[in-house]
């Protein structure tokens, strides 16, 4: 699809753009949902996670987010970097890569405990 430059992206591409969370395009065919404590909680709220997030807002002063996302790989940095005031309520993939601090699409991958007398990896 040609976009005349200067002019507006077509309601389409809009659309597609803002259909999944993140920098990956395509039809957001999952939901993850996030709570996050009341230390965390302003912080988030405040922040443009995706146009159809649900926020909820807890009692306790925590906040429930529920995102749609296609592709896990930036969602599973961005919710690593909240550390613990966050818990990953679901679905239980994307926990399970969450939990290995990992990016199951191979883009970031955290460092693996060493044996510190394994002399083959410096």
């Amino acid at each position: 699809m040609a976009c005349v430059s200067g002019s507006a992206p077509s309601d389409h591409v809009a659309a597609e753009l803002d259909s999944s969370y993140g920098i990956f395009t395509g039809k957001a065919d999952k939901v993850v949902v996030l709570r996050f404590n009341d230390l965390a909680a302003r912080w988030v709220a405040e922040e443009e996670w995706h146009p159809g997030v649900q926020n909820e807002p807890q009692d306790d002063g925590g906040v429930i987010l529920r995102i749609p996302y296609k592709h896990e790989t930036e969602l599973v940095m961005d919710i690593l970097r909240h550390g613990p005031n966050v818990e990953l309520l679901g679905p239980a993939s994307l926990r399970q890569s969450v939990a290995e601090g990992r990016v199951v699409d191979g883009v970031a991958h955290a460092a693996r405990p060493r044996d510190p007398i394994d002399r083959k990896h410096p």
